[in-house]
């Protein structure tokens, strides 16, 4: 018996329950174990209840969903989930516990499987969505992202590899991740910061391409989704990620660049990937972050559903 806990960070919109629900099903296919669904909802969703499962109530935002299922979680081990993911015959959990079991890794992720050639995520990165963090002596106050794109990206690697990113389909030990909680002021964008924390600390983080979780393409193009969820409002939290690492002053990532002397943030999103023509237009232009406390207290975004956690 794995003594394992499944721990999902659900953004509660409606265009994304059939979503969730049917990785809530395919988990229960395959593994009885505990399974908890963090939200800023009220309640559990239904599909949620009837497939046993435990609704963990949190703030708003990633991070604070996240640090949520880890405090819950009682179990040795805990695997990290998004809600846009399905459960197959090759997601082998065991290969990914036995990683982390046997100390050969902190954290074991499966790869991608599904994905169309055209998709985000094989535009930015791939299909495992690993990365590379690069700093180089001439501009070590820079770190840039590394990820190599494309259908083609891994085609020279297979096995086991270690990375500095990988996706968050992933177990860990539960002790662990409770010392190493995600920056809850980051509502959005804050495995960049939690992982480049990890390969600051040299912690092994592993992804295995024979474990795979199907992408489930749960993403809403609806303009409420839009306009509404924090996923797209990167430059009110962002601030805390320059904070956080004072001595960085660029960080380049595959799907934008954050400049923290100039507190502008540049997206790098095409026009065919936004779902509104007017989003499109939004994401091509440098972005003025908020920067101040005042800032993040003011933007209903940082406060909506969570009080002031992410502004502390």
């Amino acid at each position: 018996m794995l003594d394992l806990t499944f721990g999902i960070k659900y953004t509660p919109f409606r265009s994304r329950e059939r979503g969730l629900c049917a990785l809530v099903a395919s988990i229960r296919q395959r593994y009885p174990q505990p399974l908890l669904v963090a939200s800023n909802a009220r309640h559990a969703h239904t599909c949620v209840r009837l497939q046993g499962g435990t609704h963990v109530p949190c703030a708003l935002g990633l991070s604070a969903g996240r640090n949520a299922l880890v405090r819950a979680a009682t179990t040795e081990f805990l695997m990290i989930l998004d809600d846009d993911v399905l459960f197959t015959a090759a997601t082998r959990v065991e290969r990914l516990l036995a990683y982390v079991a046997d100390g050969r890794a902190s954290v074991a992720a499966a790869c991608y499987s599904g994905i169309r050639s055209d998709s985000w995520a094989i535009l930015f990165s791939n299909e495992c969505a690993a990365g590379w963090f690069v700093q180089s002596a001439l501009h070590p106050d820079t770190v840039q992202l590394q990820a190599p794109s494309g259908p083609e990206a891994l085609r020279n690697l297979s096995g086991v590899r270690q990375a500095h990113v990988v996706q968050n389909a992933f177990v860990a030990r539960t002790r662990w991740l409770r010392e190493r909680p995600w920056d809850p002021r980051l509502q959005t964008a804050e495995d960049t910061l939690w992982f480049y924390h990890r390969q600051r600390y040299h912690d092994r983080i592993v992804f295995d391409q024979a474990v795979r979780v199907e992408h489930s393409g749960n993403k809403s193009k609806s303009a409420d989704y839009n306009r509404r969820s924090t996923r797209y409002k990167e430059a009110h939290f962002l601030q805390w990620m320059c904070k956080a690492e004072p001595a960085i002053t660029r960080w380049i990532l595959p799907f934008w660049t954050l400049d923290c002397k100039l507190r502008k943030l540049q997206r790098r999103f095409p026009d065919d990937y936004a779902p509104t023509h007017y989003w499109a237009q939004q994401q091509m232009l440098p972005v003025d972050l908020a920067w101040t406390k005042t800032d993040c207290e003011n933007n209903p975004f940082a406060v909506r559903a969570g009080g002031m956690e992410a502004c502390r």
